[in-house]
């Protein structure tokens, strides 16, 4: 009966792992499908969100099969750090574009010089731009200084009663000249925590004994290795 037991229990807990790796497989492949979608916050600064791809073993994610040139490009990445991944972590992928445009006013006196001494000069420059273009002494110069910051956050979103919350990657350009093009994140998800063991355990049984007429606990130790189902883990 024992041996029973032990094989249907088994058996179900094998089952739960299948489905939980099935459900996986579809939710990664659901991620894997999701585009990258843009927005203005309050603050005027250019927004990128998408769906984070997430699996349990590095491995897992590293073999999926994929078309989708940045997702290849983050498995690369993934592989390279992957002992530093597999107890936890994330890799990002971020490609950003900045675009300026402005139009020189030039000076119409020295627009009509055409000596190799004229010198023509204008910068631009503010909290993110910084460039100085022109000609001197017939010589063109110049120069660009762009600063970008950013800010990413990786987190989940609530979908509402009885649905899993779905985990997003999301990042603001600080810089207002500057834009997300490309946007991918892998993160570990953390492992399910089982409620079921299987090992060694020592208990102690209460036995009532009859003597003389009374009845009494008498309490033995046993040493075994069994299934148990554990209400709080430590």
């Amino acid at each position: 009966m024992l041996v029973l037991t032990l094989l249907t229990i088994l058996s179900l807990l094998g089952l739960r792992h299948q489905w939980s790796k099935r459900l996986e497989i579809q939710n990664s492949y659901n991620a894997s499908q999701d585009t990258i979608k843009f927005y203005k916050n309050k603050d005027g600064e250019n927004v990128a969100r998408i769906t984070v791809l997430s699996f349990e073993r590095v491995q897992d994610f590293i073999r999926m099969r994929t078309k989708d040139d940045t997702i290849r490009q983050l498995q690369d990445l993934v592989a390279k750090y992957k002992k530093q991944l597999n107890n936890g972590g994330s890799a990002t992928i971020i490609q950003t574009v900045t675009n300026y445009d402005t139009t020189y006013v030039s000076n119409i006196h020295l627009d009509t010089v055409y000596f190799p001494t004229a010198t023509l000069l204008d910068s631009v420059r503010n909290r993110w731009i910084s460039s100085r273009f022109g000609f001197v002494n017939g010589n063109t110069t110049f120069s660009l200084s762009i600063d970008n910051a950013y800010s990413v956050v990786i987190g989940e979103e609530n979908r509402g009663l009885f649905k899993k919350s779905k985990a997003f990657v999301e990042v603001t350009n600080h810089n207002p000249y500057t834009k997300t093009k490309v946007l991918r994140t892998y993160q570990v998800s953390e492992k399910k925590q089982t409620h079921w063991g299987i090992g060694p355990n020592f208990s102690v049984s209460a036995i009532p004994v009859l003597t003389g007429g009374n009845v009494s606990l008498q309490f033995l130790p046993t040493v075994g290795i069994g299934i148990q189902y554990n209400f709080i883990k430590f």
